[in-house]
């Protein structure tokens, strides 16, 4: 059965561990800006194997029938004016999920062209899935970054706060490092963008409890342009124009309580080579998933059933000699009734843990054969 528990059990003090199947395993989850879609395109994606991808910048392609499937979560068309030019060339966002990540989906749906989410059931929470596209700080015309986040604020209040947000995409601008609570020691700088909309995002962070999880995973040393010399360097985006540094404009924002199920970060440029030929314009953000799940133990429970009279009675006589070792006289007040009462419990606590056996588990499918079933 889906999502259905399996226990282990190893001895009857030894704790015993909650396990799932395979469906539940390290999710691998990425975002990519890919710069305009195509059936070529879609089939690359679909061959990185990823159960959750979230793909940004498809300039209004994402609702061709032929990508149309369950797996297919996309944003809205852009809009459109008299002469039926669309107002925002550069929109659309979609959510591309695995076959095993399909069977899970709750809801979905999308808010404008530039946000697309999708909820997704799990063994301890459901993980509520965003997209975004954040327009650049030089836009003129709508939508512009700060209506987009405000859209992005509205929904974020609908959704359970039970629910572990997941927010990535192309966020177009950069986070400074260090923020409490908010960065991680990885960001790639330390001051505020000028006329830039990072302070509007690290303040919706701030209210819904997110953390840009990514920039708290040490990045791989990498070589840029002709340098012979690696750096640590966790870029995003190569911009076009010679001699200008690469930045960090994708990023993956989890919700704090449940950060820690976040195992590592990496950017691929692998996709960039696919679509250009060169590290040029956005790389692909990865982050793996593990689900961390509660470890219980097995607490010893007495055998009364296989007590024989013989054994009772010895059970009778040492916690007679316990009770006698109790003070006799006791005040006729509430607290000090309540005190004897106590003592008068943990003798017989003691005295059933030297005496009384512990009743013995049942296997993992919970029955036990007997000799004559073997036997046949």
């Amino acid at each position: 059965m889906m999502g259905q528990s399996k226990f282990k059990f190893k001895s009857n003090n030894r704790p015993r561990l909650k396990t799932w199947s395979r469906q539940w395993h390290n999710l691998r989850m990425a975002t990519w800006n890919c710069w305009s879609y195509s059936n070529e395109r879609h089939s690359y994606c679909k061959s990185l194997g990823y159960d959750i991808l979230a793909l940004t910048e498809l300039r209004n392609k994402q609702n061709n029938p032929n990508f149309t499937s369950e797996c297919w979560i996309p944003s809205a068309q852009g809009e459109v004016d008299e002469k039926g030019k669309v107002l925002d060339p550069a929109a659309g966002v979609a959510i591309l999920l695995s076959r095993r990540m399909r069977r899970h989906i709750d809801k979905s749906g999308h808010v404008g062209s530039r946000i697309a989410w999708v909820r997704i059931r799990g063994p301890i929470f459901p993980i509520f899935f965003i997209a975004v596209y954040i327009p650049h700080k030089y836009r003129t015309t709508t939508p512009q970054a700060s209506d987009t986040i405000n859209e992005l604020d509205a929904l974020l209040k609908t959704v359970p706060k039970n629910d572990c947000l997941i927010i990535c995409g192309d966020f177009n601008c950069q986070l400074r490092r260090n923020v409490s609570g908010l960065t991680g020691k990885w960001c790639m700088t330390q001051k505020n963008e000028t006329k830039g909309h990072d302070q509007k995002l690290l303040d919706l962070m701030r209210l819904h409890e997110l953390f840009a999880v990514d920039t708290r995973f040490k990045p791989s040393a990498k070589r840029w342009a002709k340098e012979r010399k690696k750096r640590l360097c966790n870029a995003t985006y190569m911009p076009k124009h010679q001699g200008r540094r690469p930045t960090k404009l994708d990023y993956f924002l989890v919700s704090q309580r449940w950060q820690g199920m976040a195992q590592g970060s990496k950017t691929k440029w692998s996709t960039a080579y696919h679509r250009f030929g060169t590290k040029f314009d956005h790389s692909l953000l990865s982050l793996d998933w593990q689900w961390r799940l509660r470890v219980s133990k097995i607490q010893p429970r007495p055998d009364f059933e296989h007590m024989t009279p013989a054994k009772w009675q010895e059970f009778d006589r040492r916690l007679e000699e316990r009770l006698r070792k109790l003070p006799k006289e006791v005040e006729m007040s509430a607290i000090a009734m309540g005190a004897h009462y106590d003592r008068m419990s943990i003798c017989v606590q003691e005295t059933i843990k030297e005496n009384v056996s512990s009743k013995k588990w049942m296997k993992k499918n919970g029955r036990v054969v007997s000799q004559e079933t073997k036997k046949l």
